[in-house]
């Protein structure tokens, strides 16, 4: 028999509002890959999810499956990496890469080791100093990690502009690469 609820740690990657009260949330997971569920009632001002599925959170995600997403039902915050949130610089290089990683990942494919590599990036954002390099090598090492190989040159333009073909569009976040 199959379990109609299940849970996951996770990254909070974007958010979408639907309807009134809903938001449809898309989540980088450990155990399941990309995963977009529906968090009912989470907009509404009485709502003590709010705060746990603003994008780049990091938490344990309970759901429960539905006909066309699953629901959300309940998270336990590990990390919202506020330290990272008060500068600007710095959280424009976590929104490039939660995009790039909304962008090169399908829902559902399992991918521990793009995960842990998220984690480990958002953490070291969150901590003091310049960033700007580890950001640029990481999001390398994801898009090979990923299998889309290298970029023709090693310059940062060369990473945005393959990125940018890969995903057949345009990034949408503010230029930190090229």
């Amino acid at each position: 028999m199959v379990s109609r609820t299940y849970s996951t740690e996770g990254v909070v990657l974007k958010t979408k509002e639907i309807g009134e009260a809903d938001k449809l949330v898309t989540l980088f997971t450990r155990r399941f890959g990309k995963v977009v569920a529906l968090a009912k009632g989470v907009r509404r001002i009485t709502s003590r999810r709010a705060g746990t599925l603003e994008p780049a959170t990091q938490g344990v995600f309970f759901f429960a499956h539905g006909k066309t997403w699953d629901i959300l039902t309940q998270v336990q915050l590990i990390n919202s990496f506020a330290a990272a949130r008060r500068h600007l610089a710095r959280v424009t290089q976590v929104y490039q890469l939660l995009e790039v990683t909304d962008l090169l990942t399908r829902e559902h494919q399992v991918h521990p080791e793009i995960y842990d590599l998220v984690v480990t990036t958002l953490t070291k954002l969150n901590q003091p100093g310049q960033r700007r390099q580890l950001l640029v090598n990481n999001i390398r090492q994801l898009v090979n990690n990923l299998g889309f190989g290298p970029p023709p040159d090693a310059s940062e333009t060369a990473l945005k502009h393959h990125i940018e073909a890969i995903a057949n569009r345009a990034l949408r976040t503010k230029a930190i690469l090229g």
